[in-house]
Formats: structure tokens, sequence, C-alpha cells
């Protein structure tokens, strides 16, 4: 599937995060990338639009990021949820995944390793997509 039928949300209350990630994801050619600065809003996008992948982070000013995690792995199926947070303890990375995370990056991040963690994501839907295709 293009990238151009694709939507993604990026969920961090700092405005510069938000921006560089839509910079480096722009270029690849999504058809969608929302964006927004607190938990509530992201839900509320959730509720208009499905997402392909959604980029969050941890610490937001409403919500802890992993209590949302588990929010929108309730809401969604197949949708890839990249955990954001400059706090990457061995609890924090563990826990994300546990809750269902497909990966954790840590700020601040490459365009290099988005890219990689875009194109592996991607790539495991693909995969399923033609596994469940008779």
């Amino acid at each position: 599937m293009p990238y151009s039928q694709l939507a993604v949300l990026i969920v961090d209350d700092a405005a510069t995060v938000r921006a560089c990630l839509r910079q480096i994801l722009a270029p690849l050619g999504f058809g969608k990338i929302h964006d927004a600065a607190t938990g509530q809003r992201a839900l509320a996008l959730l509720n208009e639009q499905r997402y392909d992948m959604i980029f969050l982070d941890i610490e937001l000013p409403d919500y802890d990021g992993r209590i949302l995690l588990t929010e929108f792995k309730k809401q969604t199926v197949g949708t890839h949820v990249v955990m954001c947070s400059s706090h990457h303890s061995f609890d924090n990375v563990h826990l994300c995944l546990k809750g269902g995370a497909s990966n954790f990056i840590v700020k601040p991040f490459s365009s290099l390793k988005i890219n990689s963690i875009v194109k592996h994501c991607l790539s495991k839907r693909a995969a399923q997509c033609n596994s469940n295709t008779p």
C-alpha cells in the first residue's frame, strides 16, 4: 500500500517535536499527517479518523502516554504506536512494549531512525495483510 493512502497521528505537547516529526514524515508521502498537543485531542481525532501509525509521547499535560497507549490499542486494530520519550529507562521501554507499542524512540531522534521505524512497522503491516489474503 502506498504511503499516500496512510494516515499518521503525532501526539506530543511540544510544538517543536510535532513540527520535527511532521518535517520528517511529510517527504515520505503520507496522505494525512495530523497532530495533537494533548491526550484528549488525540482521542477526539481517533474518533474521527483511522490512523495507520501514531507517534505518542509518554508525558502529556493531561494523560500518561502509557495509559493513552492502552486506550489506543483498545480502539484500533493494526495501528502501529511508536512511543517517544526522553526518559528511556528500562521500565519505561519495557512497559510500553508490553502494553502494545510497536517501538520506542528516544528524544532527540534522527530522521534516519524515524524512517527506519516507519519502514519496519509498515513492512510488518504489509506482511500481515498479505498473510490474511486467501
